[in-house]
């Protein structure tokens, strides 16, 4: 590191920005829609911008982390907990009995124990799960 605890590479680039000297060394964006560029990358460079990357990796995954807002779509989410069902209920979508809901409830991913005697379960995830049974 330097005395400024910037990378070289890093460094580098913020005297390149100040002085408009264009950079030789291909940004991560063209990296990505051209990986062929990655050949054209000087040796004795690469450690310094894999510790770039991971020093961004890192602060995305913290701000991820500590964020208040959920991670999923709005929409997804609303889809998610929009309505449970009760086992007859779902036993008369499904065609199956209350007791076989009941037996079989641990092997359905949409079924949801709200508490020891309590079991329901989420009436889009079971709409998915037909369609995808089903085709």
């Amino acid at each position: 590191m330097g005395p400024l605890g910037l990378f070289p590479y890093t460094r580098y680039l913020a005297v390149a920005r100040v002085l408009r000297v264009p950079s030789m060394t291909p940004g991560l964006r063209e990296l990505l829609d051209h990986p062929e560029l990655i050949t054209s990358i000087p040796l004795d460079t690469i450690p310094a911008m894999l510790g770039d990357i991971e020093a961004v990796r890192i602060r995305l995954l913290a701000r991820l982390i500590t964020s208040h807002t959920p991670a999923t779509p709005p929409d997804e989410k609303a889809h998610s907990t929009d309505r449970l069902l009760d086992p007859a209920q779902a036993a008369a979508l499904m065609g199956v009995t209350i007791r076989w809901m009941y037996h079989h409830h641990r092997t359905l991913p949409f079924a949801r124990k709200l508490s020891r005697r309590v079991l329901r379960f989420d009436a889009e995830g079971l709409r998915r799960w037909l369609a995808h049974r089903h085709g």
